[in-house]
């Protein structure tokens, strides 16, 4: 192999091997960073990416079919490097904060949070339940009453089941606590299960426990069934990226919370029955 041969498959093989190094360094090697290296390297791939997305369009041939799938992909990678590694979520999820209530309740209400295909516990819900039984023994209210959720296809056995064996290790007050369960899919059909028991008992003011992005649309909806709500949100403004493992799980987490918010407005669900 004489030299210009030899030169030109080394090229070829650099070309060839430069986006498989790309994509070890991205999936590999940039989530072991620290978060501020983390992020600065994300903020250069993505202003490169977009750069040369932006490049690629004025090329004679980008408007044909292959180069406009070409262009969205790389337009896709480029945001889920930025999703993946900057605050991003944490920035969606800071307008639905609610200060936590210094106040005393009736009754501290922590919602349901999910279980795993295992009947695990969830994150979140270790999160919340953590805090109702801070809260109870602080003295903030004399009752805690914990939400479960009904069980599913993908999940079907019941939260309650975790629940129930994680209460136990807390060794809280036998006639202090409760876990609800039956009827309870979603937040405004926990709201109205916590209504149907709670209201007739007398519990009206009750301290309301969930993880930080959800404490809006929670406290609205249950102020909508007949309660006073005391926000009582897992996390702050300061600590509100600990509402997930990740900050792509926290911006997910953020849209499902602005989605549910406008769903929630349009079906009504905020009104006072």
């Amino acid at each position: 192999m004489n030299p210009p041969e030899h030169a030109s498959v080394m090229r070829r093989l650099a070309s060839h091997g430069i986006i498989p190094l790309a994509v070890l360094i991205v999936v590999v090697a940039i989530p072991q960073m620290s978060d501020f290296k983390r992020q600065a390297i994300a903020v250069v791939i993505s202003m490169i990416g977009f750069a040369l997305v932006a490049l690629s369009g004025r090329r004679p041939e980008s408007d044909a079919p292959l180069w406009k799938v070409v262009r969205s992909f790389a337009a896709i990678g480029t945001t889920l490097v930025m999703l993946m590694n900057l605050p991003i979520g944490s920035l969606l999820c800071k307008p639905l904060l609610l200060p936590h209530s210094p106040g005393n309740a009736d009754a501290v209400f922590v919602l349901a949070s999910g279980v795993s295909e295992q009947g695990e516990y969830s994150y979140s819900g270790l999160q919340r339940i953590m805090h109702g039984a801070t809260l109870l023994r602080a003295g903030r209210a004399p009752l805690l009453f914990i939400s479960t959720g009904d069980p599913t296809f993908e999940r079907p056995i019941p939260e309650a089941l975790w629940v129930a064996s994680f209460t136990a290790l807390l060794n809280l007050p036998p006639d202090a606590f409760e876990i609800l369960t039956g009827g309870i899919t979603t937040t405004r059909t926990e709201s109205m299960k916590a209504a149907q028991l709670l209201l007739p008992r007398g519990i009206r003011r009750i301290l309301l426990v969930t993880n930080g992005p959800h404490i809006t649309r929670a406290k609205a909806v249950f102020e909508a069934a007949g309660f006073e709500v005391l926000p009582a949100p897992v996390q702050s403004e300061a600590t509100i990226r600990n509402a997930c493992d990740s900050d792509l799980g926290l911006f997910r987490y953020a849209m499902h919370e602005w989605l549910g918010i406008v769903l929630y407005r349009l079906r009504g669900d905020f009104l006072k029955k």
